[in-house]
């Protein structure tokens, strides 16, 4: 007999349970009405269950049309637009980059920093680039080196190169791909 009663409370709930969108559309005296438009992947997501009832919109199906390709040319086997620009999974770790330019917070710095990322990136194509805002400054660096001496040998062809007259190497975190 005890037994009996949570069953028996367990089978009343469950057979008046509603979705969320059931009681959301339910129509109650003296409140407004809501209609839910939604697709039965949507439904299933939302209430945990797919309803079984028939939806008043007729489903529409995807139209797709054919690229139109001028005669004579093929979109076949091309490459993509930069495969240099692939994502890649990296960690973080303690390294070095070379610092070119720290500015103050003026929108002057901001295009100095941002030239002299240019120039970086022109003449160090393998390296990365970081121009950002560190308060109160513009910063601009280069680089990501494990190692003191690794960025030390960069720095130097960085001044040979003449991109920046106030390059030095700071220690930060740097971004390693695996």
């Amino acid at each position: 007999m005890k037994h009996a009663l949570p069953l028996i409370m367990l089978i009343a709930t469950s057979a008046s349970a509603q979705t969320f969108t059931d009681r959301l559309q339910k129509k109650t005296a003296g409140q407004g009405s809501v209609t839910v438009y939604q697709d039965k992947l949507i439904e299933s997501l939302v209430n945990g269950k797919e309803k079984n009832t028939v939806s008043s919109l007729p489903a529409k199906t995807p139209t797709t049309r054919p690229a139109k390709t001028q005669p004579g040319t093929s979109t076949a086997g091309t490459a993509p637009a930069s495969p240099n620009k692939t994502q890649r999974k990296t960690y973080t770790i303690a390294g070095y980059r070379i610092q070119l330019y720290s500015g103050n917070d003026s929108r002057i710095a901001r295009q100095k920093a941002n030239a002299i990322g240019l120039k970086a990136k022109e003449a160090f194509p393998e390296l990365p680039v970081y121009t950002h805002f560190h308060s109160p400054r513009w910063i601009c660096r280069i680089g990501d080196f494990r190692t003191y001496e690794e960025a030390a040998t960069q720095l130097q062809k960085v001044r040979k190169e003449g991109i920046s007259n106030e390059a030095s190497i700071v220690k930060c975190k740097i971004q390693i791909g695996y």
